[in-house]
């Protein structure tokens, strides 16, 4: 009888430990998994406004005279914003994203070979105008908060982020008056 109750208890502390590192394995797998979900999104959003971008505005006088080109900038940032529609999901929620989250650059292609970096210089009016090998980028980043913050692998917020970078496209502009 002695032996039978010795085995019960090793066998439940053996379980406390086996539980303990399968849970922690558990949550960490669920928090990567919804940081890939998240991440998914942010790329889903950084896309929506690269392409909304890449249409920008004509802005031409009374005579017909192009003045200058408009990115729309205000317009980008809503569009990422709610790009997963006007409730969200569940998940994260781009909807109160500040504005220094979503970071939006004209970039020039230097090279001509049609690869842009975040350190190439800036699109002039006129190259914008002309849409001269000018590209848009849209960078959104999010504060991803873990959901099982205890979990050793993860850190309680981790920031994710995600970019775009579309050509200007010259046959698509748009055309305003001033």
């Amino acid at each position: 009888m002695r032996k039978h109750k010795r085995t019960i208890g090793q066998a439940l502390v053996e379980f406390a430990i086996a539980i303990t590192l399968i849970f922690l394995l558990l949550s960490a797998a669920v928090d990567l998994g919804l940081m890939f979900f998240t991440m998914q999104g942010l790329r889903n959003a950084a896309q929506e406004g690269a392409f909304f971008g890449s249409f920008p505005v004509v802005i031409v006088d009374s005579n017909g005279v192009p003045t200058g080109v408009s990115i729309r900038e205000n317009e980008i940032r809503k569009r990422v914003r709610f790009e997963s529609g006007d409730r969200g999901i569940g998940i994260y929620d781009l909807r109160d994203l500040p504005d220094d989250r979503i970071k939006i650059s004209v970039l020039k292609d230097t090279n001509f070979d049609g690869h842009v970096s975040a350190s190439d210089p800036s699109c002039t009016q006129e190259d914008m105008l002309t849409a001269r090998h000018c590209y848009i980028r849209v960078e959104v980043s999010y504060d991803y908060n873990a959901f099982f913050p205890f979990a050793p692998v993860l850190r309680d917020t981790v920031t994710l982020r995600a970019s775009s970078i579309l050509k200007i496209r010259s046959d698509m502009l748009l055309f305003r008056n001033s």
